[in-house]
């Protein structure tokens, strides 16, 4: 709460859905280069200004966003809405995930340690951290969960579909790769 109240909406609030924001912006102008060079995002910081907590703060400077093209591609339907709308938004679809995600990994232990592990869950940094500053992390870790049970049920196909969502963040992809190399899944490099 203090953190809002000093530094308003997606300036350290949602900082990093101010990011995606800014790269989608610069992605669907005249030029879908600019997604990729922070200097061309200034121009879309005016629509997050009203935000801030103080209307002459300064934004935090936009850093570079090395997502793939099809990340600022899919994220365009919140580009309609207005930025703290998109936000919400956005944190409700990640607290969905997150939901499915404890009931996903509470399935995995026996009953009675059901409800702990998943007030475990909800009560973990990294969760709060990434759902306070709007990042992907949730979304990819479902992504995550899934391919693992469909790699330990053997459900290549599957797999390597939940897996290739990962690419979204390359660096995944790549310690991903090695540890598949290394168990010689070669079905699901091959489909990812």
């Amino acid at each position: 709460w203090a953190v809002y109240q000093d530094t308003g909406l997606l300036n350290a609030i949602g900082i990093d859905y101010k990011l995606y924001y800014l790269m989608a912006r610069a992605f669907w102008s005249d030029d879908p280069g600019n997604a990729y060079h922070p200097s061309t995002w200034v121009p879309y910081l005016a629509a997050i200004r009203p935000y801030y907590a103080h209307a002459d703060s300064d934004p935090a400077p936009p850093g570079l966003v090395l997502y793939p093209p099809l990340f600022p591609w899919a994220f365009r339907p919140f580009l309609d809405l207005s930025p703290h709308v998109g936000f919400f938004l956005w944190t409700a679809l990640n607290i969905a995930a997150a939901a499915y995600l404890t009931w996903r990994v509470a399935q995995r232990f026996p009953r009675g340690q059901q409800f702990w592990i998943a007030l475990l869950l909800w009560n973990s940094l990294a969760l709060w951290s990434a759902l306070v500053s709007g990042q992907i992390q949730v979304l990819l870790a479902c992504a995550f969960a899934e391919s693992y049970l469909a790699l330990r049920a053997g459900h290549d196909a599957s797999a390597s579909f939940w897996l290739g969502w990962l690419l979204v963040k390359p660096q995944y992809g790549v310690l991903l790769g090695l540890v598949l190399v290394w168990k010689r899944r070669w079905r699901v490099v091959a489909g990812v």
